[in-house]
């Protein structure tokens, strides 16, 4: 998962070579380096928030006024958006459309949990599944997948129309991965991402922390993060430990790391909207 930069134009070998399927920013992410992910024999999952306005995205002001709520707290240039609204849902079909154009193979729609937050709109887990729904089968009429991002409270009334699902942190939360069996025995992959807060490479290995876990060191943290302790989800999950600003360096499970070479997307944020997340 790369959403912090752009991978260039002229890469003629995307690393990691051997890592099958990445998740990239729809708008940093050109046509060409997709084209160049295909001919390495690897798939193309496409991320934008389906559930926040963000002021940096070319697309940012034809959401309408009205639809635009808070700010997400810590989230510098977002706004929850009102997902019962056809405006915002045509801004989505434009970027469902946009991704099918550049060639991905899937989409990975985020925050569309505005329901368990204070959104303003006073939206529902039942609006959170009929967006999820609208989302996914405007994506399967372009020929692309989608994932279910976090939310996996709303799994077993999602599970038939998405194709994976994408998670973030649960392994810190008692029984927050526990939701997933169902999906993996319904034969559909689960991409589990958690985050390091710092990580130094010495002698070749990574040391990684968290600001979340205080207690444990870096070899304790690593088996916490990776499920080692519940070798159900372990055996199972498709688990990366990344950077919050979701760089081009990812750690796996195998004590193996990697740095896919970005170049910066010169994307400054907040500027024009929420400049402090709140």
């Amino acid at each position: 998962m790369i959403l912090t930069g752009a991978i260039p134009d002229n890469t003629s070998t995307i690393q990691p070579a051997t890592i099958p399927i990445f998740d990239v920013d729809l708008f940093y992410t050109n046509k060409s380096a997709i084209s160049t992910l295909h001919a390495q024999g690897k798939k193309v999952i496409c991320y934008f928030s389906a559930g926040s306005s963000e002021d940096w995205r070319p697309d940012y002001m034809d959401f309408p006024v009205a639809d635009k709520g808070p700010c997400l707290t810590d989230w510098a240039g977002e706004r929850y958006l009102n997902i019962r609204s056809q405006g915002v849902f045509n801004v989505m079909q434009k970027r469902i459309r946009l991704a099918a154009e550049k060639g991905c193979d899937a989409i990975d729609p985020d925050n569309v949990d505005g329901f368990s937050n204070e959104n303003s709109f006073s939206l529902t887990a039942d609006d959170a599944v009929t967006y999820i729904r609208k989302l996914a089968g405007y994506a399967h009429s372009l020929g692309m997948g989608m994932g279910l991002k976090n939310v996996q409270t709303l799994l077993p009334r999602v599970m038939d129309v998405i194709q994976f699902a994408v998670n973030e942190e649960c392994a810190l939360a008692d029984g927050e991965c526990d939701p997933y069996l169902d999906l993996i025995k319904a034969g559909k992959p689960v991409f589990h991402v958690e985050y390091a807060s710092t990580y130094t490479i010495k002698d070749g290995k990574a040391v990684i922390s968290s600001e979340e876990a205080e207690g444990l060191d870096s070899e304790s943290l690593k088996r916490k993060l990776c499920l080692k302790s519940q070798p159900k989800l372990s055996r199972t999950f498709s688990t990366t430990i990344k950077i919050l600003n979701l760089n081009g360096w990812v750690l796996y499970c195998d004590d193996s790391w990697s740095e896919t070479v970005t170049v910066s997307d010169g994307v400054k944020k907040g500027l024009r909207d929420c400049p402090n997340g709140n």
